[in-house]
């Protein structure tokens, strides 16, 4: 695969892709992508985006709404995550082309979020609240995996 070779900046001598999580409206896959280079091995998350079709297409190529397709993609690029507190994978590489957008991160071990206590979504919530400079009045909660 020559575009995990240019990122990773070694030939691959193999790799292997397993799904990480089910596919929205404009995301196709979430996939963890290990496998090794000349230099060693590597771990990383490969999320798939293309623009929806149907009834959501034309609201996702309008910037200002909510479901625009391309928002995370110009998120990383922009630098902001990092400046406003918000915690987002590193990412490594933004490839695009017109039909999709492949975002490719570090792997983050990390507890999933069910299992957070509800201060920490309701500390999430308040830093959401300053990055889109729009008041979150809901609190939903979420039921715990046993």
């Amino acid at each position: 695969m020559d575009e995990l070779a240019e990122i990773l900046g070694a030939p691959v001598v193999r790799y292997s892709t397993e799904p990480v999580s089910s596919a929205g409206a404009g995301t196709v896959a979430v996939e963890r992508v290990t496998g090794t280079t000349t230099a060693g091995p590597f771990r990383l998350v490969r999320k798939r985006i293309r623009p929806p079709v149907g009834a959501r297409a034309a609201a996702a190529d309008d910037p200002h709404h909510v479901t625009y397709w391309r928002r995370e993609a110009h998120a990383y690029r922009s630098g902001l995550l990092p400046a406003t507190g918000l915690v987002a994978p590193e990412c490594v590489a933004v490839h695009e082309d017109p039909a999709e957008i492949r975002l490719w991160t570090r792997e983050v071990t990390a507890p999933p979020a069910y299992s957070w206590p509800e201060s920490r979504y309701a500390r999430a919530g308040r830093r959401t609240d300053r990055v889109t400079r729009v008041p979150v009045r809901t609190c939903v909660r979420y039921s715990r995996r046993s």
